[in-house]
């Protein structure tokens, strides 16, 4: 599969839709394997990392990750099909809310963007507008967003109440990476992550700080393969 050379007037939104097109891919093969092993080879010629750090993770053969030296990161898309964070079976009481907002959803590509640019704005590495040659380019979808609790300004209305549960939540992604220089997709992950599974206090800010944690940790297991690191 192939881009279009990005240029200074290509659109993210554009761009975004191309490349999580070969993501698609990656998702079908992580909902078809249930139960099953995973393809060890996409339609698009992406082919399976074995003892990878997220739960599919395809490369093009031949593919030096070692080369690129800047990043291009994409917006991260949030559809509205994942907005209900609500767990199955779930019955919110009267005023509580899991749906998330604007607000809400602006603030998660904002920490997914922060996350991505701590780890990759250093070490060798810099971030980038407009991709060129050397650069890789990352797009990434949420695909599901599952909350232990309501949103917390929608709960105890009126009451001083706390909410207790185990962990905040999960979060599941899919992702394209591609050659900045010739748009070819390279590669493509799927994985989803848990933030905890203590039982503590459950607030926006804990669950700011724990999805902070888990796009950090997403943005470092590709550092290290760009670095050179199976780790």
């Amino acid at each position: 599969m192939h881009l279009p050379i990005p240029s200074p007037k290509s659109t993210l939104a554009t761009l975004s839709a191309s490349l999580l097109g070969a993501a698609v891919l990656l998702c079908l093969a992580l909902t078809s394997s249930a139960g099953q092993e995973a393809p060890q080879t996409l339609s698009n010629g992406l082919t399976r990392i074995p003892a990878a750090k997220v739960q599919l993770a395809y490369l093009r053969p031949g593919t030096d990750l070692t080369k690129y030296k800047t990043v291009h990161i994409q917006t991260l898309v949030v559809p509205t099909t994942v907005r209900d964070t609500k767990p199955k079976g779930e019955r919110p009481r009267m005023g509580e809310s899991y749906l998330l907002r604007d607000k809400d959803v602006a603030d998660i590509q904002k920490l997914y963007d922060e996350a991505f640019r701590k780890v990759f704005n250093g070490d060798g590495f810099s971030v980038v507008d407009n991709p060129q040659a050397g650069t890789l380019i990352v797009a990434t979808e949420v695909t599901n967003i599952t909350l232990k609790a309501p949103l917390e300004d929608t709960r105890n209305a009126g009451q001083r109440q706390i909410t207790i549960s185990e962990g905040g939540g999960s979060i599941s992604i899919r992702a394209a990476m591609a050659d900045g220089g010739s748009g070819q997709v390279i590669a493509a992950v799927a994985d989803s992550r848990y933030a905890n599974d203590l039982w503590q206090r459950n607030t926006r800010v804990q669950n700011i700080a724990d999805l902070s944690r888990i796009f950090s940790s997403w943005a470092r297991a590709l550092e290290k393969r760009m670095a050179g690191s199976s780790g």
